[in-house]
């Protein structure tokens, strides 16, 4: 059983990093999930967890787990919608309970390195002229590729969604740009928020 590192928060210590992960009737892949976010380098975290109206009962098993896990761990918080909103509902609710000022988005089947977080901030903090930062993404299991594209292919990204959504954002940015745009319902998302 997990056990809070004596690193984590405490009381009303505010995070350097808030992690958002929509959750959507996620099936067992989301223990590894949530095996990389516990395990990363920087532990003064606080991982958002929105439920997004899942109803399948493996899924709320899953769910209740981390609800207990959250009564022992103060970074751990799961976040309830009544109804499926979609990714850019649940996303955008991350980003509005955000205590941080940087919020990473990870989805309930994506998994990063163990220092994904620490680099991430460390980099954002460094260079206050960027917004987001973002790293190269690996496919693995059944379909295994490594995905170098992204921002900085410049005007590509008009023609084509080519960064995933594990980024790193500036809290303050997302509210300044509006958001995702919630009536997207049927994917990217992502794209139009980049765009």
């Amino acid at each position: 059983p997990y056990a809070p590192s004596p690193a984590v928060l405490r009381g009303n210590e505010r995070p350097v990093v808030t992690i958002v992960t929509p959750f959507f009737n996620t099936g067992p892949v989301f223990e590894e999930t949530a095996r990389c976010v516990l395990g990363q380098s920087l532990q003064n975290f606080e991982w958002l967890i929105v439920n997004d109206g899942s109803k399948n009962a493996e899924a709320l098993a899953t769910l209740a787990r981390y609800r207990e896990l959250a009564d022992r761990d103060p970074r751990v918080r799961v976040i309830d919608h009544k109804a499926n909103s979609g990714l850019s509902a649940a996303r955008n609710t991350g980003f509005r309970e955000a205590r941080a000022p940087y919020v990473f988005m990870l989805d309930s089947d994506d998994l990063i390195e163990p220092t994904t977080i620490e680099k991430c901030a460390l980099f954002l903090e460094c260079n206050p002229a960027f917004s987001f930062v973002k790293g190269y993404t690996v496919g693995f299991a059944g379909q295994q590729y490594l995905w170098t594209r992204g921002y900085h292919d410049g005007a590509a990204i008009l023609s084509e969604n080519i960064v995933t959504a594990t980024t790193m954002v500036r809290r303050d940015v997302h509210a300044r740009v509006g958001g995702f745009d919630e009536t997207i319902r049927g994917g990217l998302e992502d794209w139009e928020f980049w765009l």
